[in-house]
C-alpha cells in the first residue's frame, strides 16, 4: 500500500510522463495497425476485382464452350446421314466388287484363261 505522504509531486509528474509515453507508443502502434489494415483492405479489394474479372472470363469461356458444343452437334447432325449413306454405299460397292470378281473368274474359266 502506498503512503500518500511519501508521494511527491515529482513522482506524480514522472508517472504521468511514463503514462503519456506509453499512450504515445500505443497510439503509434494503433496508427501503424490502421495503415496495415487499410493496405490489406486495398489488397482484398484488388483481389476481389481480379476474381470478378476471372469469373467473367470463365463465364465467357463457358458460353463459348456451350456455343461450340451446340455448333458441333448441329454439324454432326447434318453429317451423320451422309456418313450413314457413305457406309451403305461402301457396303454396296464391296458386294458389287465381290460379285464382279466372281463373275470375272467364271468368265476366265469359260474362255480358258485360268
Amino acid at each position: 500500500m502506498v503512503n500518500h505522504d511519501d508521494v511527491t509531486l515529482g513522482d506524480v509528474l514522472h508517472a504521468v510522463q511514463q503514462t503519456h509515453a506509453q499512450v504515445t507508443a500505443l497510439d503509434k502502434t494503433v496508427k501503424s495497425l490502421d495503415q496495415k489494415v487499410e493496405s490489406l483492405d486495398q489488397r482484398v479489394e484488388h483481389l476481389d476485382q481480379r476474381v470478378g474479372h476471372l469469373e467473367n472470363k470463365f463465364e465467357n469461356l463457358d458460353n463459348k464452350f456451350e456455343s461450340f458444343k451446340t455448333e458441333t452437334k448441329e454439324r454432326f447432325d447434318k453429317i451423320e446421314p451422309m456418313i450413314d449413306d457413305t457406309h451403305t454405299n461402301i457396303e454396296v460397292l464391296v458386294k458389287e466388287n465381290w460379285q464382279n470378281k466372281t463373275s470375272i473368274l467364271k468368265i476366265k474359266k469359260k474362255i480358258g484363261m485360268e
